[in-house]
């Protein structure tokens, strides 16, 4: 279960939960060859991304507007475990497709939908 704010998100699953080693190494040369490797924790900047493969319009909109709204820190709870988390712009926060394209109204659901999130503390 996934949640945070007012949301309730059953159906998310965390795509890059396993992508992340919280490890940051600088690698290079020295002037006479040798490898000089600098290992660093890294403990905040861990990006999260909740993935669902369809979502009423409805809340789709919501957490859009959430996202744009909320510029500061926020309590991700994904199974238990908390995250401080701000929203992801960088493509975009909120992403999805429309089930299907009426040319006249609001689709009545989103498919393929992504959160973008990124560790604060």
């Amino acid at each position: 279960m996934v949640s945070f704010s007012t949301f309730n998100l059953a159906n998310y699953t965390w795509q890059n939960r396993f992508a992340w080693s919280g490890v940051f190494q600088q690698v290079e040369r020295a002037l006479n060859g040798a490898q000089h490797v600098e290992p660093t924790v890294v403990t905040q900047g861990r990006p999260i991304t909740l993935t669902c493969a369809i979502e009423d319009f409805s809340v789709f909109n919501d957490l859009a507007n959430h996202a744009l709204a909320t510029q500061t820190e926020f309590t991700l709870t994904i199974n238990g475990t908390d995250f401080t988390v701000i929203w992801l712009h960088e493509p975009v926060a909120v992403n999805g497709e429309p089930v299907i394209n009426f040319s006249d109204a609001e689709p009545s659901h989103m498919q393929n939908v992504k959160l973008n999130f990124i560790t604060t503390v």
